[in-house]
């Protein structure tokens, strides 16, 4: 990957790439849209950003287009990473179909998160982009945050396998199958038996090696954790926070506080997941799992609080509020309400008289 980390190296900007050859591969249109006249200093900050992803985005690519000789074939090499690149798949235009989508556009990387976010001549911007993505994706989308709303930094692709009883096959299998998306993803085996732990290294070995991607993955960020205590492997897992976490039983639910999404039982392999139990395939990356579940319906409703009191409610609750605004200096909040209380009071005096 030398390609990729002498572009980052450089960090290349809009305009100015030193691997020229990489950077015109780049959607001109999108870029110049992005970096054009009169924009504010964080949408070209952005757009700077954009390219420089990109150009490494690319770099990366041919570097590991070049690694594997262009083997072609579908399972592997070239074929494999980029297949999907030359035209829609017919099946995702079905299924859009079936959902009732008029607008599908085929595009993808970093590029495409800027056309969303700030749109092109023929792609008008979007108020939200959601969806996983490689680390230019995710790092194009932390880029144009402040300019276009998104759901979460999710990808590249993580697992985590917490096992003491498991078989190595299973355990291995569903580490090759997540590393697979990516080479950059991360498979994670803990447990406290060291004889498992071997057995899902060497299995992991053979399952790898006809499957460029997922060997290259596993080559850079496979590790196995045997950890002391059962205590402390629940500890680290948990730590970890991972997008997809698998598990012995389901009484080991209860000790589960950091997940996106979590498999239990050797039958749950996660490929399953992925295509038919119908949780969410978009599921926070990096640690947020701390902190957010993964993309569902909530991510795509708006929450408007709407507050209507009566005469008599702002009676009762009115004082109080008052109370509340001077406590924090807020002489004019107290004001607001006290001005209608005191309207109130006049009319009903007036009425008397």
């Amino acid at each position: 990957m030398e390609g990729a980390r002498s572009c980052f190296a450089r960090r290349a900007t809009y305009g100015g790439c030193a691997d020229s050859r990489i950077c015109q591969t780049a959607d001109a249109e999108v870029l110049e849209r992005v970096a054009g006249a009169g924009a504010e200093d964080r949408t070209a900050s952005a757009a700077s950003g954009i390219c420089w992803l990109l150009c490494a985005q690319r770099a990366a690519s041919v570097a590991f287009d070049a690694a594997d000789d262009g083997d072609s074939r579908a399972g592997g090499g070239r074929g494999a990473y980029r297949r999907g690149f030359s035209e829609a798949a017919p099946e995702t235009l079905a299924a859009a179909h079936l959902l009732g989508i008029t607008e599908f556009y085929r595009l993808g990387g970093a590029h495409a998160v800027a056309a969303l976010a700030y749109g092109t001549a023929t792609l008008p911007r979007v108020d939200k982009i959601v969806g996983p993505g490689n680390s230019y994706v995710t790092a194009a989308k932390r880029l144009v945050a402040f300019d276009c709303a998104i759901d979460m930094l999710a990808g590249p692709t993580e697992i985590v396998v917490t096992s003491e009883r498991g078989r190595a096959a299973d355990i291995a299998s569903d580490l090759v199958a997540q590393a697979e998306h990516d080479p950059e993803a991360l498979a994670i085996f803990v447990t406290t038996r060291a004889e498992l732990a071997r057995a899902v290294i060497a299995e992991t070995k053979m399952r790898s090696r006809e499957n460029p991607v997922a060997h290259e993955a596993l080559r850079r960020n496979g590790v196995v954790i045997v950890a002391s205590s059962v205590v402390e492997a629940r500890a680290i897992t948990n730590r970890l926070a991972a997008e997809h976490l698998t598990v012995d039983a389901a009484s080991d639910l209860g000790w589960v506080e950091n997940a996106g999404s979590v498999f239990v039982g050797r039958w749950s392999a996660q490929p399953m997941g992925d295509y038919i139990s119908g949780s969410n395939h978009t599921l926070p990356t990096g640690g947020m799992a701390r902190v957010r579940g993964g993309l569902s319906v909530n991510d795509f409703v708006k929450l408007i609080t709407v507050q209507e009191y009566t005469a008599n409610g702002v009676r009762a609750l009115g004082p109080k509020a008052a109370l509340l605004a001077e406590a924090e200096g807020l002489i004019g909040h107290a004001e607001a309400i006290r001005t209608r209380l005191g309207a109130k009071s006049a009319r009903k005096g007036r009425s008397r008289g």
